[in-house]
């Protein structure tokens, strides 16, 4: 498979999970009416992702012509109701939108590779990615805020009182649903950012490249860059972003061994 062509099958795969989630929230949205607020919730990421379709679905016109867009079925989103509606729509719409995350950071890794990114100016496809990135994190994040509360209210719907004996729900002050999602929130506060690190592990360099001929070796890890320590993968690139063509950009890298090492890179 050529670059490009693993680029626009990606997108494709994405136009056609964009409308697998469009028309599975459709549904969602009708089956959580019960509940006005989930109901607009949902119906607020059905408008989110209709809108992502057309933006990709352009672009990919705009780069590969006519393409075939594959069939998804809306059925992969769907694990059972488990007796709950309104919350079993806020998981189906947890699942589709999670599944959308994982395939635009693997759609932004792929532009990137092959520069449909911001060095070909704006409407790229990596900042598409980005963008949609963004906005269905946002969307899952609150689903996260508001699918304790749902619980509880169907389960106050259908008689099921708490009976919970902690000292604010024996007070009649029901804290059942404000406990778990302290705990959710408490739970990815402590997991972390994905996006720790503060060294530049290096993949291998492209062949023929300033970095493979300067003896940079995939493994290396770059921890300075001109005698500044790395705070970020940004500190790199606005250092080597700094000089010209033919400059000597010095590096300090870790080797597999763990020994440091002084590496210079003349910019092409």
């Amino acid at each position: 498979m050529t670059a490009p062509n693993r680029l626009h099958r990606h997108m494709a795969q994405m136009v056609a999970l964009e409308a697998s989630i469009e028309t599975t929230l459709d549904q969602l949205s009708k089956q959580a009416s019960d509940h006005p607020d989930v109901a607009a919730l949902v119906r607020s990421f059905h408008a989110m992702s209709g809108a992502q379709r057309q933006t990709l679905e352009a672009r990919l016109q705009a780069v590969a012509g006519d393409i075939a867009i594959p069939d998804r079925s809306v059925a992969e989103f769907d694990g059972g109701g488990g007796g709950y509606p309104v919350s079993s729509a806020l998981r189906q719409a947890s699942t589709a939108l999670n599944q959308a995350i994982f395939g635009y950071a693997m759609l932004r890794t792929i532009a990137l590779r092959f520069r449909d990114s911001p060095m070909i100016g704006e409407g790229n496809t990596g900042d598409i990615a980005e963008q949609h990135t963004y906005n269905y994190v946002g969307a899952v994040h609150k689903i996260n805020q508001i699918l304790h509360g749902v619980v509880v209210w169907e389960m106050d719907r259908e008689g099921s009182a708490c009976l919970c004996t902690c000292p604010c729900c024996g007070l009649g002050v029901c804290l059942c649903a404000v406990s778990p999602r302290k705990t959710l929130s408490d739970a990815w506060a402590k997991v972390g950012p994905i996006a720790d690190e503060v060294e530049v592990f290096l993949h291998p360099p492209r062949s023929g490249s300033a970095a493979a001929n300067a003896g940079l070796l995939p493994g290396d890890i770059i921890v300075a860059v001109d005698g500044q320590e790395l705070e970020s993968y940004s500190t790199l690139q606005s250092a080597v972003g700094g000089h010209l063509s033919g400059e000597a950009i010095e590096l300090r890298v870790r080797r597999g061994s763990g020994e440091l090492e002084e590496i210079t890179v003349v910019r092409p």
